[in-house]
């Protein structure tokens, strides 16, 4: 399973095993649960995270990011600075607003994330109003 499919999946595979086969422990169908006795499923090597760009790399970055096209055309120039200069999440940095910026101390002070909730998540629910709109309610906000 691991040399087909790498370990995430082959732990994976194991835990729904083991899960399986405790239920037919619990039915006295096993007497123990031979997915108890396999060693753990380790990876070869840790993760290794992203490499630091040198500071001549990321000049370069920066001048191919501000003369490119589609980045200019799509305002991406600005958001793209942002999250390499903070270090800031997608989420945070789309959560900003000028209230978190202040200029005196030259801070950005990351303060909400936006969060994309599709229908049927949250256990909303979809109420018709009298004008034949329709009202998504969150049940964390009543």
């Amino acid at each position: 399973m691991r040399a087909a499919h790498g370990a995430t999946m082959a732990r994976q595979a194991k835990t729904i095993l083991r899960g399986g086969l405790q239920l037919a422990v619990m039915a006295n169908t096993l007497g123990a649960n031979p997915v108890r006795d396999v060693q753990p499923i380790r990876l070869k090597r840790r993760p290794t995270g992203a490499t630091a760009l040198s500071a001549d790399d990321l000049h370069d970055l920066l001048v191919r990011l501000r003369a490119d096209d589609y980045c200019q055309r799509n305002d991406l120039v600005d958001p793209i600075t942002v999250l390499i200069a903070t270090g800031l999440r997608r989420s945070e940095l789309l959560a900003l607003r000028w209230t978190d910026f202040d200029e005196s101390k030259q801070t950005i002070a990351a303060t909400g994330n936006v969060v994309r909730v599709l229908p049927g998540l949250l256990g909303s629910r979809r109420v018709p109003a009298v004008d034949g709109t329709t009202a998504v309610i969150s049940p964390m906000h009543g």
